[in-house]
């Protein structure tokens, strides 16, 4: 990803100071195969209750189509909890993902982007069509 000089290095120590361990950048150019990929997947309807998935479909293969003019985006994530054993090392009990060992990452995640400090410009020129449940949805 382009852009201009020292950007990528300031919203990486940016994001990384709101506390995303994991930051990168990527293309929004589609990789070969992903979009019948993502319809094999959609086919078999293993999104299961998560009609969003299905409904961004077309966005969610090319963001373009929401944001024309991105050339490129910024990406973070944080693991989740891992401050304990795997639970399926315990024998004897049931096997928790680690997403809900703790508190609810999504609004863990969503309180984080707010501190980061490029949030407030982006967030003025979000588009309509990104506003309410599937602005949060993925």
């Amino acid at each position: 990803m382009t852009g201009a000089p020292g950007l990528r290095e300031a919203v990486f120590a940016a994001l990384e100071a709101a506390g995303f361990p994991l930051v990168g950048a990527a293309s929004l150019e589609a990789v070969e195969g992903d979009a019948e990929r993502y319809a094999r997947f959609l086919r078999a309807r293993l999104e299961g209750p998560l009609a969003y998935l299905r409904r961004t479909a077309a966005a969610r293969l090319d963001p373009r189509r929401l944001f024309p003019w991105v050339r490129g985006a910024f990406v973070a994530a944080m693991p989740y909890n891992a401050s304990r054993a795997p639970s399926r090392e315990a024998v004897g009990r049931a096997w928790v993902s680690r997403y809900a060992w703790g508190r609810d990452y999504h609004k863990t995640v969503r309180r984080r982007l707010r501190a980061y400090p490029g949030n407030k410009a982006w967030s003025r020129r979000r588009p309509a069509a990104m506003d309410g449940k599937e602005a949060s949805e993925g």
